[in-house]
């Protein structure tokens, strides 16, 4: 069952309670939530869904597993991975959901430009709405993402820069407290100015 794997995802990553406080200081406009997903294989699980004063319908919803390159919160988990390791996670979940593959060219540019810009925007998992959203990463690598999604019509072009510098920023906040004793493990800053640490194969990941 969908909610059973999303409550044994909850209990093996706390990534829950390490995005409450960042989160909440989020700015969101009319329709617009907060969703927090975790990355399992090719799919992220939805752990936590947050509305403001109106709420609106959106197809999200706690314990939801959807394809990971079809959301916010999952593409930013994958712009964290290789190459290789998210083509390999998005064909398999392709291939399991019985869906269309996406174009591995394009799909592959928009996780690079999540990669070096922080954050990710994305219009592809329900038709009219966006979901700005960054990559939460624990001392394992990858965890999962966080969003801020609603109406397309709420992100003017003109905040998205701005939007997306906050969830990112907010992202890194949860990424540090999943890190805890991060002193266990070497951090500095990459070029782009996000944080980041080495992961057990040398891969740098942004925390």
């Amino acid at each position: 069952m969908i909610l059973q794997l999303g409550g044994r995802v909850i209990d093996r990553s706390g990534l829950v309670e390490a995005t409450e406080g960042s989160a909440a200081g989020l700015r969101r406009g009319h329709g617009q939530e907060i969703h927090v997903g975790q990355l399992v294989g090719g799919w992220i699980v939805y752990l936590h869904r947050e509305s403001g004063p109106s709420k609106v319908a959106m197809v999200n919803r706690v314990g939801m597993r959807a394809p990971a390159f079809l959301s916010g919160c999952g593409k930013s988990g994958l712009a964290v991975l290789s190459g290789d390791d998210a083509w390999n996670r998005v064909q398999r979940s392709c291939v399991q959901d019985r869906i269309p593959m996406p174009d591995k060219g394009l799909l592959l540019s928009e996780l690079a430009k999540a990669r070096a810009q922080g954050y990710i925007v994305s219009r592809t998992l329900q038709e009219g709405w966006t979901s700005v959203g960054a990559a939460v990463v624990g001392a394992e690598g990858v965890v999962g993402g966080l969003s801020i999604a609603g109406p397309s019509n709420t992100f003017p072009w003109s905040r998205i820069h701005e939007v997306g510098e906050a969830v990112s920023g907010a992202a890194a906040a949860a990424s540090r407290r999943l890190l805890g004793r991060r002193g266990r493990k070497e951090t500095w800053r990459s070029a782009s100015g996000y944080p980041v640490h080495s992961s057990q194969d040398g891969t740098d990941l942004p925390a």
